[in-house]
């Protein structure tokens, strides 16, 4: 069973699969409390940055003014790419705590792979090897062959986090 935070990254993938994004979907809490959840929108938004990592944190830093306050997790589908993972990180520097906890490894784009030891210790993350994480994307592709296939999976050579 899948925790019910996690669950509600999934029901956020599926809605960008359901608008033809790539699916990928989070839940950004603070302090226990859930602020949002978001799919990426890089196609509606005619914007190649608008992961939905990084549109919950732009919104959450619009709308509190002292980030200082908060301990925040994020619950993330598939595994934050470097420019998502940057934000988060040094978000650790300005709040009490940043966690990530993602479905999937992106063995092409995915944190853990391009850094492997270079990870900002401050910054907590786990993944926690999602199935259904992995088939929303393989689905995905399945139904869009022109889109590049990236490799994604619940598995990494890297040790787990």
């Amino acid at each position: 069973m899948q925790n019910s935070k996690f669950r509600l990254a999934l029901s956020a993938a599926k809605e960008g699969a359901e608008q033809n994004e790539l699916p990928v979907g989070c839940a950004l809490f603070y302090n226990g409390i859930l602020f949002k959840t978001e799919h990426n929108k890089t196609n509606v938004n005619e914007d190649p940055l608008a992961h939905c990592e990084l549109l919950v944190l732009r919104e959450f830093i619009q709308t509190h003014n002292n980030v200082s306050e908060y301990s925040m997790e994020l619950y993330v589908t598939l595994e934050p790419c470097v420019m998502c993972y940057r934000a988060y990180s040094d978000l650790c520097d300005e709040t009490q705590s940043v966690s990530i906890v993602f479905g999937a490894y992106n063995e092409i784009f995915g944190m853990t792979k391009v850094f492997r030891n270079g990870m900002n210790t401050s910054l907590l993350y786990r993944c926690i090897e999602s199935e259904e994480a992995v088939e929303i994307v393989r689905e995905f592709y399945k139904n869009n062959r022109n889109i590049r296939v990236g490799q994604v999976s619940g598995e990494s050579t890297s040790q787990n986090r």
